[in-house]
């Protein structure tokens, strides 16, 4: 019931930022990292701006992780609030330097074998909030290259209430550059 809730909010936060009054700015954020499970991770992302210091992001990610008898696995999508601490979301900034905070939701489908054998996928819904701190240096105003660091506390402690991440990657601008 409860990730129900956590859908509905996040489909209406995303109509609500694509309904704002504005000029828009769009970009896709491709990204890899490392977890603390330990794991690899992929995001593929679209951020959505009608203002210079707000933005918000729609993810979808992929992680996968092995250690010793251990397989996890699970596929989450998110969506985030950030707020430009240093820079703007136009990335007109003369030092070319953006530094944002986000925090946001996450739901996310858990698999690991001996943990959630035979249950259905409903019992191995995982949900909770994000956090985030991202570094970006932008080469022009439709191009940059990132770093960022992103804790996760869960709701479902089967399989641990915190996970945390770093990653870098690229994103791609499109739409209307101030």
């Amino acid at each position: 019931m409860k990730y129900y809730l956590l859908i509905a909010l996040t489909a209406f936060l995303a109509i609500y930022s694509q309904a704002q009054i504005g000029d828009p700015y769009h970009s896709w954020n491709f990204s890899y990292g490392r977890t603390g499970t330990p794991g690899d991770q992929v995001k593929i992302g679209l951020e959505y701006s009608n203002d210079a210091k707000y933005s918000f992001l729609t993810e979808a990610g992929l992680e996968l992780s092995r250690y010793k008898d251990i397989r996890y696995s699970s596929i989450s999508l998110g969506l985030t609030g950030r707020y430009y601490l240093v820079g703007n979301t136009y990335m007109t900034s003369k030092k070319k330097i953006n530094v944002m905070a986000g925090l946001g939701g996450v739901i996310q489908l858990e698999n690991e074998s001996s943990v959630y054998k035979s249950l259905p996928t409903s019992k191995r819904m995982n949900y909770g909030v994000s956090g985030q701190l991202l570094g970006e240096y932008f080469y022009d105003p439709t191009l940059g290259f990132f770093i960022a660091g992103e804790q996760k506390v869960l709701f479902n402690e089967t399989l641990g209430k915190y996970n945390y991440s770093f990653y870098f990657g690229i994103r791609i601008h499109f739409g209307n550059n101030q």
